[in-house]
């Protein structure tokens, strides 16, 4: 006890030796005054007389040359952070000989390492939803580019949103920029998304987030005090308990994760009324205590199920003169390829965990008379014995009435075999031309910038320059995510590493409208010097090419921005490359609210899509 509050040997430090060295350095030892005095009143005989009060306390330290406001500002701290101060309501200030382990672990929770926190978190959030076989989990998607838009193994995909890139609020649900944006494009060319069914967003809820970040802290800080070390300084029964807590701890950690990660986006054409896109909403809610809870994809399967929103392989299949009239099949016929795809299209149907579930549908159609089916030689229609139905671009679905009008069904009375394959292939080879498609090419769209100023990175190889390499700067800090998740990161990591100003702040925008659109907002920053560089290049579908290099103030960039817009819209091939440098001579106080105020501002105007890197170079 003495050695851990009051005085410690020459290899230690105890805990007022550490107050006096931080906030009381060249000033009388406030702190070792204020626990000598604790530690000697605590020595009385009678448990009556142990300890001393506050304003005894402050009479027993104070002589000429001592300030009181630094008697009582010692006293409060060293309260706050004792490990071994009777925390009991209305007791006096005096020492037990038994470490109060609440005080211990939130003293242990102030050391974790923020870095090292955020990654752990980061992976047990990645195992509970990868858990299940249901959806493909795109963790912490940083842009459309991150969310192929493919059928892949024909699972639809999960793309979570990272806790400090978007947030919802439960006053005011609305669909955040980065998910619009997920689900609107798909690359990073700005190309439209076809498969918009095929995907549902996983957002933070934005009252959780803390407390989620806090117990993973807490998980880690009962961790380091189970080293064998630590643990011998404690006495038997709070070894036990701290066991105990760690233990708990896991499955705390679990409910919470899925506690925050509550806010489900899922396509439907009931959109949410203030949304831009077809995405509705719903929320759940798990229980304090669950008997999966790291089954994460269990609680998404429930929640879109009671929202009609899911068909398993058992499930029913949709009526089969909806998907008729609710399709290209209206037109008469359709590969069972394309019947298919429209699943994943068209946000009014429901999303088919199974091919099985639209077979059904199928044999459903044409048990109804419905829909006519022919694959090959094989021709099926109302009446006919159960055969194989095939999902390719071979086999066609025809409608009933489309089947009478052409000929196909019923079928044509023939007298010889070769009459009858004549007419049914002479019927497949009518009309339809089969869809082409096309690859999109290889080259990225994304906008990358070296910047000089900060570092050795090399530029892109697309963009053919000659890397640049200069001295790495000491306390240099790098994030690269979602704008708000970046900025977020290099506060924390900064303020981890005890930094109180920061001199520079370069921000490498990799998609262009964010780019132009934070052109208007980083001019408005006061206490800044603000530069920006900028290399564009496009080609015509003419074959055309231009490209320009911008390096300047920010306020002069403004007449480029009004010219490339138009040109970048229409041209076939682009390649944009915007960093915004922010120079701070007196520095930035990274420990006041300035910080968290650009953030905002930033993701506010600007979008909270934007995929950036952020460098910070200390004072």
């Amino acid at each position: 006890m003495i050695q851990n509050d009051v005085a410690a040997t020459e290899k230690e430090t105890s805990l007022a030796q550490q107050l006096d060295a931080k906030w009381y350095a060249g000033l009388a030892p406030y702190a070792s005054f204020v626990a000598r005095n604790i530690l000697w009143n605590t020595f009385a005989f009678n448990d009556n007389l142990q300890g001393i009060d506050e304003v005894n306390l402050r009479y027993a330290i104070l002589s000429p040359g001592l300030d009181i406001s630094f008697i009582n500002d010692a006293r409060q701290r060293f309260i706050a952070e004792s490990a071994y101060l009777d925390d009991r309501p209305a007791a006096p200030l005096r020492f037990l000989t038994e470490v109060n382990l609440g005080v211990l672990i939130r003293r242990q929770t102030k050391q974790v390492d923020t870095n090292e926190a955020r990654n752990l978190l980061q992976d047990r959030i990645r195992t509970i939803f990868a858990a299940g076989k249901t959806f493909n989990l795109i963790p912490f998607a940083g842009g459309a580019y991150d969310v192929a838009d493919d059928v892949g193994d024909g699972k639809p995909n999960l793309v979570l949103i990272s806790y400090d890139a978007e947030t919802v609020r439960n006053e005011a649900v609305t669909v955040p920029p980065l998910v619009e944006n997920i689900y609107r494009h798909q690359g990073n060319q700005g190309r439209f998304r076809q498969l918009l069914n095929n995907l549902v967003f996983l957002v933070a809820d934005d009252a959780t987030r803390d407390e989620m970040k806090n117990k993973m802290l807490y998980r880690l800080a009962l961790d380091a005090m189970r080293s064998p070390d630590r643990l011998a300084q404690l006495p038997e029964h709070q070894q036990e308990k701290v066991n105990e807590l760690y233990k708990k701890s896991e499955q705390e950690l679990a409910i919470i994760i899925q506690q925050c990660y509550r806010h489900l986006f899922y396509p439907s054409r009931n959109r949410l009324e203030v949304a831009n896109v077809d995405l509705a909403h719903t929320a759940f809610d798990l229980p304090s205590a669950s008997e999966r809870p790291g089954n994460g994809q269990q609680e998404i399967v429930k929640a879109l199920m009671d929202n009609q929103k899911l068909l398993q392989p058992n499930s029913e299949p949709p009526a089969p003169n909806y998907v008729r009239d609710q399709t290209p099949l209206k037109k008469g016929q359709i590969t069972t390829a394309e019947l298919r795809a429209e699943f994943r299209k068209d946000p009014r149907f429901p999303i088919m965990l199974s091919d099985d579930t639209f077979i059904k549908m199928v044999r459903l159609g044409i048990t109804q008379g419905i829909y006519v089916y022919q694959s090959g030689n094989l021709l099926l229609g109302k009446g006919d014995p159960y055969a194989e139905i095939k999902i390719d671009e071979q086999s066609i679905i025809f409608t009933s009435t489309y089947a009478k009008e052409h000929g196909i069904w019923p079928r044509p009375a023939v007298t010889k075999p070769s009459e009858k394959t004549e007419t049914s292939t002479g019927n497949l080879s009518d009309g339809d031309s089969q869809p082409t498609t096309s690859k999109v090419g290889e080259k990225s769209g994304s906008y990358s910038v070296t910047s000089t100023t900060l570092s050795n990175h090399d530029t892109t190889e697309d963009s053919g320059e000659i890397p640049v390499t200069s001295t790495p700067r000491p306390n240099l800090f790098k994030a690269e995510a979602p704008l708000r998740e970046a900025l977020t990161k290099i506060w924390e990591d900064a303020r981890s590493a005890q930094i109180k100003k920061i001199s520079l702040l370069s921000l490498r925008v990799f998609d262009g409208s964010d780019g132009f659109k934070l052109l208007n907002v980083i001019n408005t920053l006061s206490s800044a010097d603000k530069q920006v560089k900028l290399t564009a290049e496009y080609e015509t579908t003419n074959s055309s090419s231009f490209s320009i290099e911008f390096a300047g103030e920010v306020s002069d960039a403004q007449p480029i921005r009004g010219f490339l817009e138009p040109q970048l819209r229409a041209a076939f091939e682009t390649h944009l490359e915007i960093t915004f440098t922010l120079s701070y001579v007196n520095g930035l106080d990274i420990n006041a609210d300035e910080p968290e105020k650009i953030t905002e501002k930033l993701t506010r105007f600007a979008t909270g899509a934007a995929f950036v890197e952020a460098y910070v170079e200390a004072c």
